[in-house]
């Protein structure tokens, strides 16, 4: 039998008995999976002595829930603040002009002069 299998037939015994827990009330459950924190920190404390409270964490766990309140735990993650990642040891940011050229197979030196390809005023080149 699977932990949510377990969670089910506790849960239909507690109503078989007229009990719910309090996450089952209506008129309050919503704040398990509420988008608010601080709802779902109400509803965290509300788990606490739940009879229910072992098999509902088995059960989260079993099917690796990630949101909302379960068995006492809020398991929804919280926002994380972007860390920017230092650029390495030595590096400005930018190119250097003694970097590697754009061009595959082209001279790196910047003091080396370069014909370009192309120069429409020039009469001994042809296209």
């Amino acid at each position: 039998m699977t932990a949510a299998d377990r969670l089910t037939r506790r849960l239909v015994d507690l109503a078989a008995h007229g009990r719910r827990p309090r996450c089952g009330e209506a008129g309050g459950h919503e704040l398990w999976c509420s988008d608010d924190v601080s709802d779902r920190a109400q509803a965290a404390s509300w788990c606490t002595g739940c009879p229910v409270l072992i098999e509902c964490t088995a059960a989260a766990d079993e099917h690796d829930e990630r949101h909302h309140v379960w068995g006492g735990a809020d398991r929804t993650p919280t926002p994380q603040t972007k860390r920017k990642t230092p650029p390495p040891k030595g590096a400005s940011g930018r190119c250097s002009p003694s970097g590697p050229d754009h061009f595959a197979g082209s001279e790196s030196n910047s003091d080396v002069q370069r014909d370009p390809i192309f120069q429409p005023d020039d009469p001994d080149r042809s296209l």
